[in-house]
């Protein structure tokens, strides 16, 4: 969030010079937080496309450890079901959208506010189920 309030201190700046500083520095570090998020995302997407039938049945593909409930882990999978859609907004390439172009700072500022929201939505949805 405090890149959010970077980039709209970014167009109170008057220098140029200034702007571009320290929107590079804004973006690189959005760059560095999308790829922390994408290790997260992907781990959804596969739980999303996992048969809970994988856990269950005669013939277990997978056995569970001690301590983890067959429900449990149906709860994840049916989460991972339900935030599936909102992992499209991040199948972007961000390394070529967030390029520091002073142009776009009011529609990199409205897209990482997205990416924001999306992305609590989602580790709500998994926290809660």
């Amino acid at each position: 969030m405090a890149e959010l309030s970077t980039l709209k201190e970014i167009t109170k700046l008057e220098n140029k010079g200034e702007h571009q500083k320290k929107l590079d520095a804004v973006l690189k570090n959005t760059l560095e937080g999308m790829e922390k998020l994408t290790h997260f995302l992907d781990a959804v997407e596969k739980l999303a496309v996992t048969s809970p039938h994988v856990f269950t049945g005669g013939e277990e593909v997978v056995k569970l450890s001690p301590g983890i409930c067959l429900d449990s882990v149906k709860d994840i999978i049916s989460a991972a079901w339900l935030v599936c859609p909102l992992l499209l907004r991040f199948k972007r390439d961000a390394g070529v959208f967030f390029q520091p172009s002073l142009h776009n700072v009011a529609v990199f500022e409205a897209e990482l506010d997205k990416y924001i929201h999306t992305a609590e939505k989602i580790c709500k949805t998994m926290e809660t189920r």
